[in-house]
């Protein structure tokens, strides 16, 4: 059983389109494998959501997790400008994210054909800055480092958390988005980097930090294994490991 409370931010439920080393196709067997592994809780969206749509990948995930009782597991939801009537916004939003354990919502805008600018998501933003909803964003699925700090610019207000950052070394890019912006915190995933953890720390704090593996695509494990030796105080370890991501959540107002 692990000494750290682990809480991934970044996992996916589904069978993969295209196939994967390891897969979870249901929330059961997520848990089972965050079990084996020790990681205690996680926030997981639907895998497909980029190829079957938001609307249908949405409807899946809450299908799984209303199954499931553990209360370890909770979702990610695929947004959508409300714009065309399938994605809810307001109170009906909040209202079903809170029905269905969904705590955070994830940013498709390439793969789901939409625009995220003022004009297009403005409103419906605002609305989760009010609320205090992490608003997680892919570099590779948001199309550039570019568009993550224009995103950062342009929503000063809302709390995004950048994923899956590829594993050439990110550090000239994350370090400013961590510094500059008071809302934007970074989930490690695939930021393979040796040492790199305890520089990171240094230089931007522990508080934005937060562990994701980024699972199926990558294992829990090389995530846990940075967590768990870097060199850095423990206080910044348990946070890392869980804390952060638990002060994120425990702000959200429904």
């Amino acid at each position: 059983m692990s000494e750290y409370d682990f809480f991934d931010v970044n996992c996916a439920i589904g069978m993969p389109m295209n196939g994967a080393l390891e897969v979870a196709p249901t929330a059961a067997a997520l848990l089972a494998e965050m079990d084996r592994v020790g990681v205690k809780r996680a926030l997981a969206g639907a895998v497909n959501a980029p190829f079957s749509g938001a609307e249908a990948a949405n409807v899946w995930l809450a299908t799984e997790l209303d199954a499931e009782q553990t209360g370890h597991l909770f979702g990610v939801w695929s947004f959508l400008p409300d714009c065309c009537g399938e994605f809810p916004s307001g109170k009906k939003l909040f209202s079903a994210m809170k029905k269905h354990r969904i705590r955070a919502l994830r940013l498709l805008p390439a793969a789901h054909r939409w625009v995220c600018r003022r004009a297009a998501v403005g409103r419906q933003f605002a609305e989760l800055a009010e609320h205090r909803i992490p608003i997680l964003t892919g570099v590779a699925e948001f199309g550039s480092w570019d568009k993550i700090y224009e995103l950062a610019e342009t929503f000063p207000d809302n709390i995004f958390i950048v994923t899956d950052c590829g594993v050439w070394g990110c550090d000239r890019q994350v370090r400013p988005l961590l510094t500059e912006f008071e809302h934007v915190s970074f989930a490690l995933g695939d930021y393979w980097n040796a040492g790199g953890l305890a520089d990171l720390v240094k230089y931007a704090g522990y508080r934005k930090i937060l562990f994701g593996s980024g699972y199926p695509r990558c294992n829990h494990c090389q995530a846990m294994l940075m967590v768990r030796h870097a060199e850095i105080a423990e206080t910044a370890k348990r946070a890392i490991a869980g804390g952060n991501l638990e002060r994120l959540l425990s702000e959200v107002q429904w």
